[in-house]
């Protein structure tokens, strides 16, 4: 601001060096660490009020009757629209060249990178870069919400300010899902707690009322968008960053958002378009962003491209992780793509027996369980020579 200044010759105008100092120290510290999102959401503001202001001067022209004005400012409008709602970045080969130093000497650093706190996902994938998308694709019940609330209380652990966008449960079951977390009480103890005597009531309550002391150490905010728009789910994203100061986005889920009637006959296009718009907005505000979906029912084992009615949402992705129940009742994981790695992990959701929460994902050794769909894919005489390579 100060370099600026001093070249339109405007410094003194302003009261100098310092009135700049004085609104520094008095900048939200939130707004002074990460100004790239406020600085983009003024942006917005302002071309939405060009855009106002403009489209007030063609009614004026159209209800004056003069058409050929109306034609100049609605020109004039297209070309602020095309000009300045999409700026497009372009670097010089050095300016590139410091960008990726930058972000190499960040990484190693740790700074503005975020790891997803569960061991055996963190020793594949590292690090979730800013703008970066990671779908947490999940059969009902296997534990999407359960996976984002885990990760999001490692992150917070590890010094990070996650923000959870929640599209479909509302806050007395997240906070169940805390309580049940730090405490091990659950919505069934409290059912059963109706039959006690007093003591064994003032036992629970008190149990249970620990993890609001408890929680107060975890920083992470929820914006309850329930069956939300995607301009009130984007609204909601930008609040967490720029009001909260969160450097992480979770999304549960996208097929909880409410799309337009234009996308009614394609329903899966109009998710992954939500899904770009998220992406967008999170590449502007440099959080990583991390989107849970429902996996389309089917008895197979689930592939990348088993995501519910998203288009081709897997390609957007740098990250799938891919979670689903079997017929025996128990959980699996494992990852379908990792853009920098070929590793792909897989193995068993290991669930606490009394709280029912997610402990940890246990990584299964190679063999010990053949992925069914690939079966599926290959003819009885390949199926035979799988199974012989598998033995040998």
């Amino acid at each position: 601001l100060e370099e600026t200044l001093c070249r339109t010759g405007e410094l003194d105008k302003v009261g100098g060096m310092a009135m700049i100092a004085e609104l520094t120290s008095t900048a939200d510290h939130h707004v002074a660490n990460n100004p790239g999102p406020v600085a983009c959401r003024l942006r917005e503001l302002a071309l939405r009020r060009q855009e106002c202001e403009a489209s007030a001067q063609i009614t004026e022209a159209l209800l004056s009757g003069d058409r050929a004005k109306a034609g100049e400012l609605l020109q004039r409008l297209t070309d602020l629209r095309a000009g300045a709602s999409r700026e497009i970045e372009i670097l010089s080969a050095q300016e590139t060249t410091e960008a990726a130093y930058d972000y190499l000497v960040d990484f190693a650093n740790n700074k503005r990178h975020v790891a997803l706190g569960i061991p055996i996902l963190d020793r594949t994938i590292g690090r979730i870069t800013p703008g970066s998308m990671t779908i947490i694709g999940g059969s009902t019940s296997a534990g999407k919400s359960q996976t984002m609330l885990l990760m999001a209380m490692q992150m917070a652990e590890a010094g990070n300010r996650p923000g959870i966008i929640s599209l479909e449960d509302a806050r007395e079951e997240w906070g169940g899902r805390i309580i049940a977390r730090l405490t091990g009480v659950t919505f069934r103890d409290f059912v059963e707690v109706k039959g006690y005597g007093n003591d064994e009531r003032t036992r629970l309550y008190s149990r249970a009322s620990e993890a609001v002391d408890k929680a107060g150490k975890y920083a992470f905010d929820i914006a309850y968008a329930i069956s939300a728009d995607l301009s009130a789910v984007l609204s909601s994203a930008r609040r967490l960053v720029i009001e909260r100061g969160c450097n992480v986005l979770f999304v549960d889920y996208i097929q909880a958002v409410r799309i337009g009637t234009e996308w009614n006959k394609r329903i899966d296009k109009g998710f992954a378009d939500v899904a770009k718009q998220l992406k967008g907005f999170a590449s502007r505000a440099k959080v990583p962003l991390i989107i849970g979906s429902q996996l389309a029912r089917s008895n197979e084992t689930p592939t990348i491209h088993s995501l519910k009615e998203t288009g081709d949402l897997e390609n957007e992705a740098e990250i799938v992780l891919l979670l689903w129940r079997k017929e025996t009742g128990e959980t699996r994981w494992k990852v379908g793509k990792v853009k920098w790695a070929s590793e792909r992990p897989r193995g068993v959701v290991i669930f606490n027996q009394s709280s029912g929460m997610i402990e940890s994902f246990e990584e299964e050794k190679e063999g010990e369980e053949i992925d069914e769909s690939l079966y599926e894919m290959v003819g009885n005489k390949k199926k035979r020579l799988i199974k012989k390579w598998n033995m040998s």
